[in-house]
């Protein structure tokens, strides 16, 4: 696996996400995750979380945490392809997601988020790489 992320929870534990990649024999098109208790000096086992898909087409995701609530917010693309950039949202500290907003519908690569009070800012390239964009989206 390559590409992770990583976000503080509420309860000050690390949850890190990342795509599949070679070497992943689990279950397939599925975001993985581990979480660590100890300030990231160990982690427990890699899962698969279901509710995030990743199709296979190797793709970084961002995440990003309100350290003040258990609020967890993922973007990556959802299609087949690179577009349809989207948010989604766990109110769980990272164990349940529900999607919540398309950020963009066109093509769409790489992103980064940051909590930003009631809202989500995403820096994300566009378009083939041709642009870089910032969307606000109000949580």
């Amino acid at each position: 696996t390559t590409e992770c992320q990583v976000a503080e929870l509420a309860d000050g534990s690390l949850y890190m996400n990342f795509r599949p990649y070679k070497g992943w024999d689990g279950a397939p098109n599925q975001r993985l995750a581990a979480w660590s208790q100890d300030a990231g000096r160990s982690w427990g086992p890699v899962v698969d979380v279901s509710d995030l898909v990743d199709w296979g087409f190797a793709d970084e995701g961002s995440v990003s945490s309100d350290p003040n609530t258990d609020r967890v917010f993922f973007v990556h693309p959802n299609a087949h392809d690179r577009s349809n950039l989207t948010l989604w949202r766990s109110s769980g500290n990272a164990t349940r997601w529900t999607d919540f907003a398309t950020i963009y519908p066109g093509e769409a690569e790489y992103s980064d988020s940051l909590v930003l009070g009631n809202a989500v800012g995403v820096l994300f390239e566009a378009d083939g790489y041709g642009r870089v964009l910032f969307s606000k989206i109000n949580v």
